[in-house]
């Protein structure tokens, strides 16, 4: 199946522009299934390029698979007659063959580093000598985060102080995650469920509702989510049991360090090393309450397919393996209303939904009152409190929630009596939303928000 290709304006003008201003070394980094390949293939489509994809082989395997993409790429079936051992040699060969406004794509860099960490030095030997004298744009994309930033990104890195741009790719935001499906509901529910990495929406498209895609993908032996966690830890961590043993102590509701090291069985000093690796890598945050003290921080998985795989998998192991898992609606709900206070918070700030230009947003809570988004303006003169529920509300449910919310919001002791307050609603689907409008209340459902996404 083919994927379609969204979004990703920004970074494919900002490699048009390094492409002008050649020659440009421009490192594209990111985890595993965010579409780093697809970007690369869709930039260099129609142009004069040269990619290699490298294999997790060995160096004499790489070097002579490079060697007949070269061939290929310069029409001249000798190239592959080359006998070295030597990646400079490699490089400097090709420097003194390429034309001018050539791209040069090393795909999976980090698989080539893993075997022969002299590659990188061999490469920016190659670059100050003859490559980085052409108009050349040398593009080098890994998957592998923690080896990409200490060979290639770092300052001990033979490449530091060569590279132009390092291009960071994100997952996909709502918007574009719902557009992957076609259909706005369903998308949304897709990245609510497994987030907005290309290569999981991929999978989601495949069917018409979440309930079929839990018991196809998660509660299924065979599904792609299943082992999912466990790949995504071992391709850029070691000791994956402490970290997994981490993932599930926040999972479950422990959320500062000493919490989270009595779970799992370790000293508290020696958990934090473990938080910042999988911070890093965009599988734990830390939060802090918008308008309160950082000293009130909690940690939580902040990957949705992580996050669903918890709340889903990890309480029926035992049921799938026995083929007898169940679809738990409850749960899935409990997973979905999760993820859509985090869409409500995407729109608050990313749409010119408020009066105001934000400033600072996300949630708030305080002595077991919790309030699902806040943004303030920049003096916090000006804030925005907002709820949101993942179900159908009828106009009375809406004002009871609304009421409640205004409640909860006198309890924000920042600038209480002089501060303007707006108070905002999410909800799957709302009635009589003219009618809470007319009374101030800012009101949102599906259906504006797919037409603020244009779909």
């Amino acid at each position: 199946m083919i994927s379609r290709f969204i979004d990703r304006e920004k970074e494919l003008s900002l490699l048009e522009g390094e492409l002008a201003a050649a020659p440009s070394l421009v490192v594209l980094h990111g985890r595993r299934r965010v579409g780093k390949t697809r970007l690369l293939q869709e930039f260099t489509r129609g142009r004069r390029s040269l990619t290699y994809t490298f294999a997790d082989a060995s160096k004499e395997i790489q070097i002579r698979e490079f060697l007949r993409a070269v061939a290929r790429f310069l029409g001249d079936a000798l190239v592959e007659k080359l006998k070295t051992d030597s990646w400079h040699d490699v490089f400097e060969y090709l420097s003194a063959k390429l034309e001018d406004g050539t791209c040069v794509v090393l795909d999976e860099f980090t698989y080539a580093v893993r075997q022969d960490a002299k590659i990188v030095s061999d490469l920016q030997r190659a670059w100050d000598g003859s490559l980085g004298r052409k108009r050349v744009l040398l593009l080098l994309s890994g998957s592998m985060m923690g080896m990409m930033e200490e060979k290639v990104l770092s300052s001990n890195s033979p490449l530091y102080g060569r590279r132009n741009r390092d291009v960071r790719l994100g997952e996909l935001m709502p918007e574009h995650s719902a557009s992957f499906l076609g259909d706005f509901r369903r998308g949304l529910e897709a990245y609510m469920l497994v987030g907005g990495m290309p290569a999981y929406l991929q999978v989601a498209s495949r069917y018409r509702t979440t309930k079929e895609l839990v018991e196809a993908e998660f509660l299924n032996q065979q599904g792609y989510f299943y082992r999912e966690p466990y790949f995504m830890l071992a391709q850029d961590l070691r000791e994956t049991g402490i970290y997994f043993s981490i993932l599930n102590a926040i999972a479950f509701g422990n959320t500062s360090a000493n919490t989270i090291a009595n779970f799992v069985g370790i000293e508290a000093r020696k958990i934090y090393p473990y938080i910042e690796q999988m911070t890093r890598l965009g599988l734990v945050e830390r939060r802090t309450p918008v308008l309160g003290s950082g000293r009130a921080g909690i940690y939580r998985v902040s990957d949705r397919m992580v996050h669903s795989w918890f709340n889903l998998v990890y309480a029926q192991r035992e049921a799938v393996e026995l083929e007898v898992a169940v679809y738990d609606r409850q749960a899935v709900g409990t997973v979905l209303g999760v993820g859509f206070e985090s869409v409500a918070l995407h729109y608050l700030v990313s749409c010119p939904l408020l009066p105001f230009a934000p400033s600072a947003a996300g949630g708030w809570w305080h002595k077991g009152i919790e309030i699902d988004a806040v943004v303030a303006d920049e003096q916090g003169a000006r804030v925005a409190f907002a709820e949101a529920k993942w179900s159908d509300l009828g106009e009375r449910e809406a004002r009871r929630a609304l009421r409640a919310l205004e409640q909860k919001s006198r309890e924000v002791a920042w600038r209480l009596d002089e501060r303007e307050n707006h108070f905002c609603l999410f909800a799957r689907r709302v009635d009589s939303k003219a009618s809470l409008r007319r009374d101030g209340y800012l009101v949102w459902d599906i259906e504006d928000l797919a037409g603020l996404s244009g779909l």
